[in-house]
């Protein structure tokens, strides 16, 4: 494991980037991402500079979510290193 994703574990959540950007994605799959964030008390934001669609999910649960995202279609990967949180917006907020 690189030090960018161990780091990203160890502050108790790990970033899951969706590979299909927000404005490749229909407004029924970003309310099917956002159900499934709830669910694991994770946040779903977006980045207006990228249209990336990420997903911070605590660190428990994080194997989970990405596997439940992969079976509904949605392939993500971890993020290696921290979100920009000042050029993303929150479309499900999740648990701080």
């Amino acid at each position: 494991m690189n030090s960018a994703v161990f780091n990203s574990i160890t502050e108790g959540r790990v970033h899951l980037v969706l590979k299909d950007t927000a404005h490749h994605l229909t407004g029924q799959d970003l309310l099917k991402i956002a159900q499934i964030a709830e669910q694991a008390h994770a946040a779903v934001h977006i980045s207006y500079k990228s249209w990336q669609v990420l997903v911070g999910v605590p660190e428990c649960s994080y194997e989970l979510v990405a596997e439940h995202l992969r079976t509904m279609g949605y392939e993500c990967d971890i993020l290696p290193g921290e979100i920009d949180e000042l050029s993303t917006f929150v479309l499900n907020g999740g648990v701080p």
